[in-house]
């Protein structure tokens, strides 16, 4: 098995794949329209932008009441 990510010059990431794979997971946020969602985050550290960016992105809209958990065993600087 793999992890569904596009690593650097991966020579065997599926397109078509990850296209429908994020068409089913933004349709799944559709049909939860005005509805609590709760976002569990695990392990998505300051090295995972693009993981911690889903929640964060979230929390700024009016379209779902978002509860953010972050669970991550490195801790974070502070600035």
């Amino acid at each position: 098995m793999r992890p569904n990510i596009n690593l650097k010059d991966d020579m065997n990431w599926l397109e078509q794949r990850a296209e429908r794979q994020n068409e089913a997971f933004n349709a799944w946020f559709d049909s939860k329209r005005n509805r609590s969602i709760t976002v569990l985050e695990l392990g998505a550290g300051p090295v995972q932008p693009l993981s911690r960016e889903i929640g964060e992105d979230l929390l700024k809209t009016d379209t779902y009441r978002t509860a953010l958990v972050r669970v991550n065993p490195i801790r974070e600087r502070s600035s």
